[in-house]
């Protein structure tokens, strides 16, 4: 390889490096929703996956394999071997993201409908004027990632960039739309509360005034009777 390749291999390499470190830290958020790791089984095979194509490019990096050998094995250049190791490397990399996405998405998911279960519409629209337009971006973030899922097997590696970014979006939708419900949770529960105070003064008085009209009209039918008599 030529200085200006290996600097370009160099900069695809720092991709992958950071794009580690992002994945890394949602995986591990996903251990902790699921704390049997059962449902990481599949990031976790799609990192070792990117480590073999990592190390199979660092073994032309560091002379272990010769550009000779590499042209020989595979009729390819050093360069290009390189650059296509790093592409699939960061493809692995990208789809455990999406699967430790896919975690996280429907912990939030589950996680927002347990905090409306039982909720009035009243008291959530009363209180949280934006509601309809929050319930809209809640549809069209699960739409978004449902979408991503069925592209997610794509090979290219700008295709798999914006997919990824398409996860992330959605997750920090449906996060920044959970921490709103979490806030405005003790008002909404309190103006049920008081709500549900109301309607049963109003039915106590509905009740003392059927009780009023029922005597009374008891009452006139008595008087009533006894003045024809």
């Amino acid at each position: 390889m030529d200085s200006e390749e290996r600097a370009e291999i160099d900069e695809s390499y720092r991709g992958v490096i950071r794009l580690h470190s992002e994945v890394k830290g949602l995986i591990i958020a996903c251990e902790k929703i699921e704390r049997n790791q059962n449902a990481n089984i599949s990031a976790i095979a799609e990192l070792r996956s990117a480590f073999d194509h990592v190390m199979r490019t660092h073994a032309v990096i560091f002379g272990i394999e010769t550009e000779e050998s590499i042209s020989t094995q595979t009729n390819m250049t050093a360069y290009d071997y390189c650059k296509s190791n790093i592409d699939k490397a960061l493809g692995h990399l990208y789809r455990a993201g999406y699967d430790a996405y896919d975690i996280i998405s429907i912990s939030l998911s589950e996680k927002i409908r347990n905090i409306l279960e039982g909720r009035s519409s009243e008291a959530l629209f009363h209180v949280i004027p934006e509601f309809a337009a929050m319930t809209n971006m809640i549809e069209n973030a699960e739409a978004l990632i449902i979408s991503a899922k069925v592209q997610k097997d794509v090979q290219a590696v700008d295709i798999e960039q914006a997919q990824f970014l398409n996860y992330a979006t959605a997750n920090t939708t449906l996060e920044r739309i959970y921490r709103q419900l979490v806030t405005a949770m003790p008002q909404v529960l309190s103006y049920e509360e008081e709500q549900g105070k109301k309607q049963k003064k109003e039915q106590r008085r509905a009740l003392i005034i059927n009780i009023i009209i029922a005597i009374a009209t008891l009452v006139i039918g008595v008087v009533i009777g006894k003045l024809t008599r």
